[in-house]
């Protein structure tokens, strides 16, 4: 039986990225409830989101409606600040369909950043062991260890962080 997708984008941080940032159009129909959409796929006011990071930690945000586009606006910069995200970054954002959107962050070396907390704020660093992480399942995946076939595929100084779904 084929499980259900969830529902994401992407957005590559360009321009006034740290200010707001964009809903592509396409998307909202996975998003917006009935009541809070038009005919025309927008906002008719202010919607409350969660954002969350891979850390766990969270963000209130708002969307609104500007000129006919669908932006966060209120908290993103607050989100933007503690995850340290910088132009040219690449993000991937999950909706769970209950107001909440989880935002996984790719940095310029395109490997998944991870933030840490630390005395002087926060701060970005690779995977927090600094070395590939894999799933080690081997009930789910057909009894291979999927650890043991993907280290085996890597380099031992790659930062890549593999995810399965």
């Amino acid at each position: 039986m084929e499980e259900a997708r969830t529902p994401q984008f992407f957005k590559v941080l360009v321009g006034d990225f740290a200010r707001r940032i964009e809903i592509p159009q396409a998307f909202l129909c996975h998003i917006l409830e009935e009541s809070r959409r038009t005919s025309e796929n927008t906002v008719s006011s202010s919607a409350k989101f969660i954002l969350s990071n891979a850390e766990g930690n969270t963000w209130p945000v708002e969307l609104d409606e500007i000129d006919g586009r669908v932006f966060v606006t209120t908290g993103w910069p607050k989100f933007v600040e503690d995850n340290c995200l910088v132009e040219g970054e690449f993000l991937i954002f999950k909706t769970d369909g209950d107001m909440q959107f989880m935002v996984l962050v790719f940095g310029l070396n395109a490997v998944e950043k991870s933030v840490r907390s630390s005395g002087s704020g926060a701060r970005a660093t690779g995977n927090l062991q600094g070395r590939p992480t894999f799933p080690s399942s081997k009930k789910e995946h057909g009894g291979v260890g999927l650890t043991e076939m993907a280290q085996s595929l890597t380099r031992s100084r790659s930062q890549v962080r593999y995810q399965i779904s």
